[in-house]
């Protein structure tokens, strides 16, 4: 009998031993299965994975090739208005030899910086060129249309990559005023159709354009 006892116990202990060692099952999430760190390495694999989204604000567009630095006077005989120049006076101003498809009147130009008196010149009917002006001398010189530069000098309608192709150091700045994102290079500044409303460099996408120029 005791013998038998002895068998019995002894078998039931070996099939304890036989359960011990099969895996724990598990149902629903079996992520708390995996190691802390090969969790990790997984995540962090799905995650350079999914990093394919090409951030399109930073790409680099197609960049116009042989492009050439602005030049005001250039640009001014290019749409044949070579006769106006900057810090030349009113009175010289109205003595500008406007052609018959042109018309230079006098206006109020309005935004964040107020209500200024300019001169503005249209060229068969559309706006071309505002001349802003202090006392009796022109200040500052405008171009607001797209073809108011030879096809080959940076201009309007240009984006901030081929500005930045022609002028490699230039820095697109932030401003209180309406957002203002302006590149001024020399005498020449270029106002981008984005907005920044902090006066600070600002890392101007790629892929925006000049919205006007002005020159002194």
């Amino acid at each position: 009998m005791k013998k038998l006892i002895v068998l019995i116990a002894v078998i039931f202990a070996i099939s304890s031993c036989k359960e011990d060692t099969k895996a724990p099952t598990t149902t629903g999430d079996s992520s708390h299965m995996i190691p802390s760190n090969t969790r990790n390495v997984k995540t962090s694999v799905k995650s350079s994975g999914n990093v394919t989204v090409v951030d399109k604000t930073k790409s680099t567009p197609a960049i116009a090739q042989d492009l050439i630095a602005f030049n005001g006077l250039e640009a001014l005989k290019y749409i044949e208005l070579e006769g106006l120049k900057p810090e030349m006076n009113l009175e010289e101003l109205q003595n500008v030899n406007i052609k018959a498809n042109q018309n230079m009147e006098p206006t109020i130009k309005v935004s964040g910086d107020g209500q200024i008196p300019i001169y503005q010149i249209t060229k068969s009917g559309f706006p071309m060129v505002d001349i802003y002006y202090t006392a009796d001398q022109v200040t500052d010189i405008a171009l607001t249309h797209k073809n108011a530069t030879p096809p080959k000098m940076i201009g309007i309608g240009n984006t901030y990559a081929e500005l930045l192709s022609v002028y490699p150091n230039a820095k697109a700045m932030g401003s209180e005023v309406e957002s203002r994102v302006t590149v001024t290079v020399d005498n020449v500044v270029f106002t981008l159709n984005v907005n920044h409303g902090i006066n600070e460099v600002y890392d101007a996408p790629l892929t925006s354009k000049i919205k006007y120029l002005s020159f002194k």
